[in-house]
């Protein structure tokens, strides 16, 4: 960000905490793209359809990347029945180009360490175990929720 300076060690706290929440609570190190929206409210739709494609794919540094620039980890895709980014990640599965390298759990875990709600309920009022379970999602996937819920 311009302007900013990295604080030293012997810097005086509050310089640190500045620097600390302008890079994380405020995504003040974000490189922001025309194309991502003219205000925070476009970006932040942008930023969470970029999180619903990565936690669909089961791509781990897509779904970190549209975290870090603020997606909405909740956020309910209306054209995919209400499902949220975990619903969608618990329901991917493997198949011939992927079998060796599907990173569902990673991702999953990704989500709920991010705050994503293992008990949300999408349009059918299924919560994301009761979709990996009817929407026959990969063993492993459903032993790791299973494990998750409270």
């Amino acid at each position: 960000q311009k302007g900013w300076k990295k604080p030293r060690a012997d810097d005086p706290r509050k310089l640190k905490e500045d620097w600390i929440k302008s890079k994380y609570m405020w995504k003040g190190f974000i490189d922001i793209h025309e194309e991502d929206g003219s205000n925070q409210e476009e970006r932040v739709k942008t930023f969470t359809l970029e999180l619903f494609e990565a936690a669909e794919n089961c791509d781990v540094h897509g779904t970190a990347t549209a975290l870090a620039k603020g997606a909405d980890v909740n956020w309910t895709n209306p054209d995919k029945d209400g499902r949220t980014p975990l619903h969608a990640c618990a329901i991917s599965k493997k198949d011939d180009n992927n079998v060796d390298n599907w990173k569902g759990i990673e991702t999953a875990e990704l989500l709920i360490q991010n705050g994503a709600r293992i008990d949300a309920s999408c349009a059918n009022d299924q919560s994301v175990l009761d979709t990996a379970l009817l929407g026959s999602a990969e063993r492993e996937m459903v032993e790791f929720l299973m494990t998750r819920v409270t």
